[in-house]
């Protein structure tokens, strides 16, 4: 318990740090306001902003990245290092240095390295979305789309910087090798229930972006009244709240008090879930990414998701494709030292039509590319509009102004 008091505090001081930026006032008038002379003059050279050109010349930005000789990457996804070697055996001339970092951790570092003046990375991919947007707002970050692929994506995924994939978002994962018809399970209230005490896991929001802005999404107006709609329905009478802001909150407390395990990661949770030759009932996993479905071939875990259309209120908590805060945003980082190779890593990542090359490791179930003529693999979710997902999603603004609140309160819980 102490090891994760001593993980969660630090995680607390990096979220501290995430959220002291403060909003600009717009989009890229936001960023022309936080542009000095060095800045300029960088985005001058690296065509961006402004700058950029009505018509690229691949052949000169691949000349001037093979003269810079390499990239380096931020990313959020441990995939990264299964482009390495196609990335650099397709461009030999440009090495690919890539970190793996969590999501809370990857803004936090790229935001003290650049208040500090240090320039390290050229490519921020992934991460968590509020800050990110915060930082491309300030001109920490510029977007940048291959004019290759520029018409195959919709707009709304272009609006900031370039969305490099979305999906159905964060779900419930049950084993069905222990299950072998669905679980009973048709209610989220369902898992505050004294039967399933100490059978539900979840990642530490302290520790894990990604469910953190779930359990943020949670206590959200719509969907707190969603949650308490629901509760009518499974119990049979109105909601008591009395203690709590709304109906999120106190599903969330009904939660932990229900011998919720909390674990690191969200690779912590499918595995708790899936893995084989487990003795008694397997845990279900609450709020992991559907893509995580890839660890069955990966790692052999015995996985299954509870959707579409079996949980109510919702099931999932991914976004609509409109939504600001959508998918896993890629942009270049400002004083990038290699801002051509950048541009070709990202024209890399995204793949060709078949889901292949530098898309490959995120071409999987649970991942959908936002290029139009790229489908999503069998067995995936073809239909949005089956999912039970979230009534509403807030915007940036509400999310950055709440979730100090949302995470003190689950500290209250747990500590």
């Amino acid at each position: 318990m102490k090891q994760i008091i001593r993980r969660s505090f630090l995680l607390l001081m990096i979220l501290m740090f995430c959220t002291s930026f403060v909003f600009a006032a717009g989009n890229q008038e936001a960023q022309k306001k936080k542009i000095d002379h060095a800045l300029d003059k960088w985005l001058k050279e690296a065509q961006l902003g402004e700058y950029a050109p009505k018509q690229e010349n691949l052949a000169e930005t691949l000349k001037k990245a093979t003269a810079e000789g390499k990239v380096v990457i931020y990313s959020s996804s441990s995939r990264i290092h299964k482009v390495k070697d196609l990335f650099e055996k397709t461009y030999p001339g440009i090495k690919l240095e890539a970190y793996n970092i969590e999501s809370l951790k990857l803004v936090e570092k790229f935001g003290r390295e650049y208040k500090s003046g240090i320039y390290n990375v050229d490519v921020i991919f992934g991460g968590e979305g509020v800050t990110l947007y915060k930082y491309w707002q300030q001109g920490m970050l510029w977007k940048y789309v291959p004019s290759r692929v520029k018409d195959l994506i919709p707009p709304y995924f272009q609006k900031w910087l370039l969305i490099h994939r979305w999906g159905p978002g964060s779900v419930i994962y049950y084993n069905p090798v222990y299950w072998k018809t669905l679980p009973p399970i048709h209610n989220l209230w369902d898992f505050t229930d004294p039967k399933w005490k100490g059978k539900i896991v979840m990642a530490d929001p302290l520790q894990h972006g990604g469910t953190l802005s779930n359990i943020v999404k949670m206590v959200y107006g719509p969907n707190a009244d969603a949650l308490a709609v629901a509760y009518k329905k499974k119990y049979r009478k109105d909601i008591d709240i009395t203690g709590y802001k709304n109906a999120g909150y106190y599903y969330l407390a009904k939660l932990v008090k229900n011998g919720l395990i909390i674990v690191k990661s969200d690779d912590n949770v499918v595995d708790s879930v899936g893995a084989p030759n487990q003795s008694g009932m397997p845990p279900f996993g609450l709020f992991v990414t559907m893509s995580k479905m890839r660890k069955r071939k990966e790692k052999g875990l015995n996985l299954a998701v509870l959707a579409p259309g079996i949980v109510e209120p919702f099931e999932t908590f991914g976004s609509p494709p409109t939504a600001i805060l959508n998918g896993a945003p890629v942009g270049i980082a400002a004083h990038a030292p290699h801002p051509y190779a950048a541009r070709v890593l990202i024209d890399f990542l995204e793949g060709d039509e078949n889901g292949n090359g530098g898309n490959k490791p995120w071409h999987v179930i649970g991942n959908w590319s936002t290029r139009n003529d790229v489908k999503t693999v069998p067995g995936d979710i073809q239909d949005r509009n089956k999912l039970n997902t979230l009534k509403a999603v807030p915007d940036p603004e509400w999310v950055e102004k709440n979730t100090p609140a949302v995470r003190d309160f689950w500290m209250s819980l747990v500590f």
